[in-house]
This record gives structure tokens, C-alpha cells and sequence, in this order.
């Protein structure tokens, strides 16, 4: 799991982070194999995990585990408060304005919103690199 971790980008923080909640996962469970890990347990702690930073370490786990074969499938997660603000915005909204707000040109901005709302990577990726992309339109 630690391969497919490093292979995916993520920073040696970040690997602490996913390994000390993976250690919670396995204590909840009352199992040290990840085999033993269920879609239902990981969906239960993610329902009753009380921070955007636990919820986000569960469906990484669960995106990993789906990707190894381990489950069959990834967790149902909720968008992050910064995803639902994102949204927000821009829902019906007025493009030349928000362009002019942040300094983008509208068309740009629309094909940024465009590739956010198409592409096919999980949310947190998509919201960065939509910021990344808005960058480059200034």
C-alpha cells in the first residue's frame, strides 16, 4: 500500500497521515490484514468521521483499496466545504463578472468550470488543479 502511495504523488506527510488513519481502520476492524477491510466499515467511519481531514484520509484509503482489489468498490464521500463554496459560486452564474472578479478572462474561466465538471479524477485533484488552471488564465 505504501508503494502505491508514493507511485500516486503523495508527499512522505501526507503517507503519515494515511498510515496512522489506516492503523484506525485496522483497530476498528479487529483485524491487522487489509483483506479484512469492508466497503461498510470504511463508509461507517467515514459517516461518523467529524473532520473534512479524516474524511479525506478514509476515501483515500478507499480509493487504493478499490484499486488493489481489496473492495470492490470506493466509499460514497461528501464534496469538501471548499468544493461546495466552488459549486456554489458558480451555479447560474454571471461568468463575466466572476471572470472580471478574479482577473480571468470569461472564456477561460468557462473552460476550466467546463473540464472541472467532465473530468474523470476525484474531487480534491479536480479542485486543484481547477485553481491551477484559473492561475494560468490570468
Amino acid at each position: 500500500m505504501l508503494a502505491a502511495l508514493g507511485e500516486w504523488g503523495y508527499s512522505s506527510g501526507t503517507l503519515n497521515e494515511i498510515l496512522g488513519m489506516l492503523r484506525k481502520v485496522l483497530l476498528a476492524n479487529h483485524s491487522p490484514h487489509l483483506k479484512d477491510i469492508s466497503t461498510d466499515l470504511l463508509q461507517s467511519l467515514y459517516d461518523a468521521a467529524g473532520t473534512e481531514s479524516a474524511r479525506f484520509l478514509l476515501s483515500t484509503i478507499s480509493m487504493i483499496l478499490a484499486a488493489k482489489g481489496i473492495i470492490t468498490k470506493q466509499i460514497s464521500t461528501l464534496p469538501t466545504h471548499r468544493a461546495r463554496l466552488i459549486e456554489a459560486v458558480h451555479e447560474g452564474c454571471d461568468w463575466k463578472a466572476l471572470a472580471e472578479d478574479q482577473r480571468i478572462d470569461p472564456e477561460w474561466l468557462r473552460w476550466c468550470w467546463r473540464w472541472f465538471n467532465t473530468s474523470t479524477f476525484v474531487r480534491q485533484t479536480r479542485l486543484k488543479a481547477y485553481s491551477d488552471l484559473k492561475v494560468v488564465g490570468r
